[in-house]
């Protein structure tokens, strides 16, 4: 029997705002700023992806944002518009 690979795709997540959102809200300057701001969240079968990671200083961090303030979808497309 030969042993079968399965290899994933590396897939990529942004964080983005639309300049309308950014001009009445303003910029988020932390990641803790995110707590406070109107997300929309893709919710996989592994559950949300409320999850972002950065990079500061060499140094790598992630911050989790409550889904209390999100917008859940399944929808990627939906997502994106």
């Amino acid at each position: 029997m030969q042993d079968t690979a399965i290899r994933f795709n590396i897939n990529w997540r942004v964080l983005c705002a639309s300049p309308d959102y950014l001009a009445r809200y303003g910029e988020s300057q932390t990641p803790a700023d995110l707590d406070q701001t109107k997300l929309i969240v893709l919710v996989t079968f592994a559950g949300p992806l409320n999850t972002f990671y950065f990079v500061v200083d060499g140094q790598e961090r992630n911050h989790t944002v409550p889904m209390s303030q999100a917008w859940e979808t399944k929808d990627g497309a939906l997502e994106r518009a």
